[in-house]
């Protein structure tokens, strides 16, 4: 009876766990409380059971593929503008949580939406899993293609601004000039405009 699988592990190493002992007759009910017992360790994410023909009997083999652990988080081709610690943070993973596709495929979605929160619209993000079968650790490298930023190439005036749109215009100017960061931009462009209201709300008698 043994182990195999993607990872350094034995039946050694989970010791009283399995019910079906070598030396035994096969029961099928042992063999699938020890399945049970083994898959319930957390240490597996598929694990089934085997028979092979050999010397004086059949050997039980459980067949498995290791729960590996996030080790190490790195992104690589942060845009220029960009500190890579805000890409790292919006992945969102933590140190020793268990690895799933899920949690890897949502960790790229959150670095897509923090590209593109910074005019990166177009951005690609893959990723590269570096499994440790001897540690169950895995480090994650997550690669950024972040294309060329957006830029603002007009600004409209809705509404009834109160005075010459020609004068919103030139601050709008002012806040966006080359610049490539959405939401940096509405933010200047509010802000600048809601002081130019309040001076000349302050000049009228």
């Amino acid at each position: 009876m043994r182990l195999g699988g993607d990872a350094n592990l034995s039946m050694a190493d989970f010791p009283g766990v399995v019910t079906q002992q070598t030396g035994q007759p096969l029961d099928p009910a042992k063999v699938s409380d020890s399945l049970k017992r083994l898959y319930a360790t957390g240490r597996f994410t598929e694990l089934r059971a085997e028979g092979e023909p050999g010397q004086g009997g059949v050997h039980l083999v459980f067949v498995a593929r290791a729960q590996y652990f996030v080790g190490v988080v790195q992104v690589e081709g942060t845009p220029g503008s960009m500190e890579p610690r805000i890409l790292l943070t919006s992945t969102r993973l933590r140190l020793g949580e268990p690895v799933s596709e899920e949690i890897l495929v949502a960790a790229q979605r959150h670095i897509s939406e923090a590209l593109a929160s910074n005019g990166y619209y177009r951005a690609t993000v893959r990723y590269r899993l570096h499994p440790d079968p001897a540690t169950l650790a895995a480090g994650v490298i997550y690669l950024i293609f972040p294309g060329k930023p957006a830029r603002v190439s007009r600004v409209e005036f809705q509404g009834q601004p109160g005075f010459p749109t020609s004068k919103l215009a030139k601050v709008a100017a002012g806040s966006t000039e080359s610049s490539s960061l959405p939401r940096a931009l509405r933010g200047e462009c509010l802000s600048s405009a809601s002081t130019m209201y309040r001076a000349i709300a302050f000049r009228q008698p």
